[in-house]
């Protein structure tokens, strides 16, 4: 069926850059930890605490969340509450799926948008943290360019959970 290829297809080139994006923020997650660490040694044992910890530790939050979206929904690993849906079988389940599915996939468009947007303006405003004078733009583009990863991946769960909801039913 062209809709279970299409699918497919999609999540043969987009789960292995999820997986590195995810790897990044994983990254990010460390250098945090350490920072924080480090932060509040140098803050106990010295009161010599880091310049501009908050700001850093904030920046590297956009990594770690916006970089692993795309890569937790190949991986089914978002939270699920299937309370009312149980007794739909598996082709209603699916079909349950895609419509939610498809209301998920349009708000995270319109977030991506909006942190394609805000990007923009961000850059054009020449917006910096306060304390360390960081650009802002640049994280915001993390923000788009995670939340259009996570968009791509939907796309490829709705086209997979339509793919069953209307296939031929198991033998």
């Amino acid at each position: 069926m062209i809709v279970q290829r299409l699918a497919l297809w999609i999540e043969s080139w987009a789960k292995p850059l999820t997986r590195i994006m995810s790897s990044i923020g994983a990254v990010f997650l460390l250098l945090m930890m350490f920072w924080v660490v480090a932060d509040v040694i140098l803050r106990a044992a010295f009161n010599r605490p880091i310049l501009g910890s908050f700001e850093i530790v904030e920046y590297g939050m956009v990594f770690f969340v916006f970089m692993a979206l795309a890569f937790a929904q190949f991986n089914k690993a978002h939270i699920r509450v299937p309370v009312l849906v149980e007794r739909l079988g598996p082709r209603g389940l699916a079909a349950m799926d895609a419509a939610t599915g498809i209301v998920a996939l349009a708000i995270i468009a319109a977030m991506a948008w909006g942190a394609f947007n805000q990007t923009g303006r961000m850059f054009d405003q020449h917006l910096t943290s306060q304390v360390l004078l960081i650009p802002k733009w640049p994280f915001q583009l993390v923000t788009f360019l995670g939340l259009s990863a996570f968009v791509i991946a939907k796309v490829a769960d709705v086209l997979e959970c339509l793919a069953r909801a209307i296939g031929k039913p198991p033998a």
